[in-house]
């Protein structure tokens, strides 16, 4: 039997505007199947801008029943993150 092909992520939850690194930054929620464990998980995706114009990611994945456990400490995370891009 083929290996199935992994499915893009969904949007799960809208984006919102967040401090990141207290940093005006966006964070938006997808949804994904594990390919290890082919259960749900949820996956933010987090960015905000440096000063040279690139663009800073966090991602954060976590199992799609534990997730508002874990959604606790990615935010904390991001808000306590120190950027030092002089």
């Amino acid at each position: 039997m083929p290996p199935q092909k992994s499915q893009a992520p969904r949007r799960s939850r809208g984006s919102r505007r967040e401090s990141i690194g207290g940093r005006s930054g966006l964070t938006t929620t997808l949804s994904n199947t594990s390919d290890v464990s082919g259960r749900p998980e949820l996956v933010t995706v987090s960015t905000t801008q440096l000063r040279n114009g690139n663009m800073l990611f966090l991602i954060g994945v976590a199992p799609e029943a534990e997730f508002d456990s874990y959604d606790t400490a990615f935010r904390r995370v991001r808000q306590a993150l120190q950027i030092t891009d002089r």
